[in-house]
Parts: C-alpha cells; structure tokens; sequence
C-alpha cells in the first residue's frame, strides 16, 4: 500500500497501529471503526507478503466513510479479501459467534470528555459515545478465540479508561506489549500503542508481564527518526 498521501485520508495513529500491531498467521480481522480502511488495507499488505489466507473486515457506522473504504479496498491488489460493513459495531458483533475472530484492530473513538464538534461525521469519528469503551471490549473479549488479541492506538487518558475498565468487562484479555509514543523528542507521551491478548479460561489467574517499549517519531529537528522510518517503511514512499 505505498501511498504518498494523495488519494487516501491518512493520519498517523493509524498508520502506527497498522504496522505495528502482531498480526495472526491467518483467519478473520476486524478493523472497528475502519474509516477509510487504511488500518485493515496496511493489515492485507502485511498479511499477503506473509502468504497468509485471511478475511479482513472493516466496520463504522459512517455511510461517507463506507463509500471511501469500499472504493480503497477494490482498487487493492487484496479486494477478495477485504469487506467493508456499514453498521453499528455492536449491533455487527451480535451477529458473530462467540470465539470466531483471530485479531481486531481499532483507532477508537475517544475524545469523551472534550466538546462536541459541530461537524456530525467529526463526532462520530472521535467521540466515544458512538462506541462505549465498556461494550466495546465486553463483545471484543467473547468474539475472539483463546490466544487472539485485540490491538488499539490511544491516548494516555483513554489507554488508562480502557485498563481501568478490563477486570469488570473483559477480564481474559492481558496486555502483552505496550509502546508508548512520542511525537517529538523531549515533548511527553501522546499516543499509546497497546496489545491485548485473550486468555483461555484455565488461565484466568495469570499475569503475563507485558513488553514496553517507546518509540520518538521526530528528533528536535523535526526530522523523523530511523525508528520510525523503520516501522512504516512498506507504507510510505518517503521512509524509504
């Protein structure tokens, strides 16, 4: 998916979640809140070169962000695998057996505590009415199979409601690897990229201690770093 920002909305947090989440050697992907598609098309990419044999779903209840993603998703080398439902996701999640997903990825809307943008499709895109964070990993936690995982991008506020909100709604998920983001040396952490992984009941108990790791996107000088240019470089022509 080289793309040098022309034809697609493109926004760093998901781009960083696409490349930097583990992905399954093969199965069903959900991208929640897909928008464009770019997390589920950088998804297939990864996926592909691997020879995996997958299905990727992408779900948001935006019509305008549909449109875009169904029209990305069938100009991609990975049209027959790729799906783009317009739908509530917790209304396409009832639909789904318990047990029957191998990886989700979302860039959640999290923006709950900020004013209301006048713009409706704004809103929706990064307000967490739309998507409660409490329903969202309750149905996460019983569509995923035992040891597939859920990865998202998130602030450090909304990364603390999600921990805090675990034990109650989605008690076998585990963080198991966890990097903490900054846009420029020196400023503090602006995103969280985290991953959890789904416990088999017989091990409810355990408490795997998960990786951290940081990652500086630009050095004082506003240059991006070899790190970062390293992550993203299948995605983007200037990182090469």
């Amino acid at each position: 998916m080289k793309h040098d920002g022309s034809a697609m909305k493109v926004g760093t947090d998901g781009v960083l979640l696409g490349a930097w989440a583990e992905l399954p050697s093969s199965g069903t992907l959900l991208d929640v809140g897909c928008g464009c598609g770019l997390i589920a098309l950088m998804t297939a990419q990864r996926l592909c070169a691997s020879s995996c044999a997958f299905h990727i779903v992408g779900v948001d209840v935006d019509e305008g962000s549909i449109k875009d993603a169904v029209g990305n998703f069938a100009a991609s080398p990975w049209r027959d695998s790729l799906q783009a439902v317009q739908a509530d996701f917790l209304s396409y999640a009832a639909t789904l057996p318990a047990d029957s997903v191998d990886a989700v990825l979302s860039n959640p809307p999290y923006f709950s505590e900020d004013l209301l943008s006048p713009h409706a499709r704004r809103n929706l895109s990064r307000h967490a009415e739309s998507l409660p964070f409490g329903e969202l990993l309750r149905q996460v936690q019983r569509l995923l199979k035992p040891g597939a995982t859920l990865a998202m991008v998130l602030p450090p506020r909304a990364y603390a409601q999600i921990e805090a909100l675990l034990p109650e709604t989605a008690p076998c998920l585990r963080l198991q690897r966890l990097t903490r983001v900054y846009f420029k040396e020196g400023k503090t952490c602006g995103r969280l990229l985290a991953q959890w992984r789904k416990l088999s009941d017989g091990q409810a108990d355990f408490q795997p201690v998960p990786c951290e790791e940081s990652l500086i996107l630009q050095d004082p000088q506003g240059n991006y770093t070899p790190a970062y240019c390293s992550l993203v470089r299948d995605f983007y022509i200037w990182s090469l």
